[in-house]
């Protein structure tokens, strides 16, 4: 008879059964550095994200002319810019010596960068970043009607052009930030924070999950991929998804 005791729904489990008290102390280090900061850069992504279509009805439509399909476009292109770069950066993320400081300032690269963690735990972590999302949709549009209120006309600029003046100003300090908080892979670590024992609990706990430690992306892996079906129907879940309303911040019904 089983002696395992059974969890409850409502019980808030952060560890494994099996990890180690070093392992505990270890995740513990990395989540300290990694889930503030992941929530920090994905609202401001968010922000960014939804500079477009903020600008778009602050007095970019009259200014630049865009009276047609232009909006669309852009943000057509935008999209297209992510799902064409994301692959490829994936594959140069095991061969660059300093990849962590990518995803400050390539929008393909942010989420490939931020799930290199092991399994239950990409759950944990993304659960608690991912409210970045939302908080970046709800304050775009105040730090956009602020720049048209307050900006607009100083130095002779429109408020819409101040907008991304100041979101570059906030992104940029944010991108480099990462450089020293987001831990690399154990091939290429950032040693500010991690030292040679936490670095090698991280190395038995990725072999124990049959992780190949050291080994660089091939084409091969990438093809063999996309011929599973797991993520042919994670490719039709995402398109539905993304149809339904996830770049509502886009904003093509402006139009």
């Amino acid at each position: 008879m089983s002696t395992v005791p059974k969890k409850t729904w409502y019980k808030i489990q952060w560890y494994s059964d099996d990890d180690t008290p070093e392992e505990r102390k270890f995740i513990l280090k990395l989540d300290t550095l990694l889930v503030p900061y992941l929530l920090v850069a994905y609202w401001i992504k968010h922000i960014d994200q939804a500079n477009p279509s903020n600008a778009y009805v602050g007095g970019m439509k009259e200014e630049l002319g865009f009276y047609g399909n232009e909006l669309v476009t852009f943000n057509t292109l935008f999209s297209l810019g992510v799902v064409v770069g994301q692959i490829p950066f994936v594959f140069l993320f095991t061969y660059l010596p300093m990849y962590w400081i990518i995803p400050g300032f390539f929008e393909a690269s942010f989420f490939p960068a931020v799930h290199y963690v092991l399994g239950h735990e990409i759950n944990r972590r993304g659960g608690l970043f991912y409210p970045g999302y939302g908080l970046g949709s709800m304050t775009s549009s105040l730090v956009a009607s602020a720049a048209s209120a307050k900006l607009e006309r100083v130095h002779g600029m429109a408020g819409w052009r101040w907008l991304y003046i100041i979101c570059f100003a906030i992104t940029i300090p944010v991108g480099i930030l990462g450089y020293f908080l987001i831990p690399g892979t154990l091939a290429k670590p950032n040693r500010i924070f991690l030292n040679e024992e936490e670095l090698d609990v991280a190395r038995k706990r990725l072999e124990r999950d049959g992780h190949k430690v050291g080994a660089n992306l091939k084409f091969h892996h990438i093809k063999h991929t996309v011929k599973t079906s797991r993520f042919c129907t994670v490719v039709l879940i995402d398109i539905l998804w993304k149809s339904a309303g996830a770049y509502k911040t886009q904003g093509a019904y402006l139009l």
